[in-house]
């Protein structure tokens, strides 16, 4: 799953792309994506364009139950931003028990552990990015892990907390 806006420094070019490739190696694999911007004609035309199976745009959702039951329904959220400062969006996605696969950036390096609580791939890596998605799918038992060390981290964070990391 994606959740955020739909504009270039994003990286769903770098999501979509990974999705391609990851198909590829789990057929029956799905994404996921929650937002709305100035990108998603073209992300659409995209996953047309490519002949990528199973992506749904469920738009912009302004329920924080709605949004709260899809990510409890999902298990990975891939965040490829190329800038960022205080990511929210991982937090809630973390409370949530989801894991995490994302780039370095803003805060994220400093307050998670690549391999514990996160996995960080390179910017605009669509190969890394799938290589980490497939590694968590094929162990579930570090992905659980993941998940928990993630969780029982983030569920003494408030936002203010976490911006001073």
């Amino acid at each position: 799953i994606y959740v955020g806006y739909l504009r270039k420094a994003k990286g769903i070019d770098t999501v979509l792309d990974a999705f391609r490739l990851l198909q590829k190696n789990i057929p029956g694999a799905s994404l996921i994506i929650v937002g709305a911007g100035e990108e998603e004609s073209r992300l659409k035309s995209m996953v047309l364009d490519n002949g990528v199976k199973s992506v749904v745009f469920l738009g912009h959702i302004d329920s924080r139950e709605k949004l709260n039951s899809i990510l409890r329904e999902s298990d990975i959220f891939c965040f490829a931003s190329v800038s960022e400062g205080s990511t929210r969006v991982v937090l809630e996605d973390m409370a949530n028990g989801l894991n995490v696969v994302s780039t370095p950036v803003g805060s994220l390096p400093t307050t998670f552990c690549s391999g514990k609580d996160i996995e960080f791939f390179d910017f605009n890596d669509s190969v890394g990015l799938c290589e980490k998605i497939i590694q968590l799918v094929n162990d579930p038992l570090r992905a659980y892990s993941m998940r928990i060390s993630a969780y029982e981290k983030v569920s003494s964070m408030t936002i203010d907390l976490f911006k001073t990391y």
